[in-house]
């Protein structure tokens, strides 16, 4: 069988792979599917582009991208493939852009993240920085580290070091003094 790469940043897969372990790009099998971080509004328009009925809830506005197909999400599971939202959390943005998190996927949020969604949503922030802070979600708590940012990265009002530090959902993390995203379990 020939080898697989990952077409987010080109990481070795194996065929049964659903998840890349270097980016968290979403795979099944060799057909690669659209990034978690696609863009509400990106997702609610391919899915009516390609034939796809809208999740329960219409448009889209204001749900997540499915963590396995990035259809837009509203309800409790995806319409698409059936995938129950209740298995991550929500990243929610300046600006109101949200971003699904799987279990156990390191993402890094800052000007520059690999997550289109993230930098577009603080690409243009100069206090944050362009590899600010990670997150990864364990279960019903969040892991949040600073990536050695110039401005610091707060968790609930206290400042972490590069040590990652868990914290029960909700949480609120700020990336200097003056930018915020919210993390909220998806149950």
């Amino acid at each position: 069988m020939a080898e697989l790469t990952c077409p987010a940043c080109n990481g070795t897969l194996t065929p049964d792979t659903m998840l890349c372990p270097n980016c968290g790009h979403f795979m099944i099998g060799d057909v690669p599917l659209p990034a978690i971080a696609t863009p509400p509004a990106a997702a609610s328009a391919r899915a009516a582009s390609d034939g796809h009925h809208q999740p329960e809830g219409g448009t889209g506005a204001g749900g997540v991208p499915c963590t396995t197909c990035g259809r837009q999400v509203n309800g409790t599971a995806c319409d698409h493939c059936g995938t129950p939202v209740g298995d991550g959390a929500v990243l929610e943005l300046p600006g109101g852009e949200r971003f699904a998190l799987a279990e156990g996927v390191e993402v890094v949020l800052g000007r520059e993240s690999r997550e289109q969604a993230i930098a577009a949503a603080l690409g243009s922030l100069d206090t944050v920085s362009r590899r600010h802070a990670r997150v990864t979600l364990r279960g019903t708590e969040v892991e949040v580290a600073d990536v050695e940012s110039t401005n610091g990265t707060w968790l609930d009002g206290r400042r972490v070091g590069t040590h990652p530090v868990r914290r029960q959902l909700p949480v609120r993390i700020g990336l200097g003094q003056s930018v915020s995203v919210e993390i909220r379990g998806t149950r």
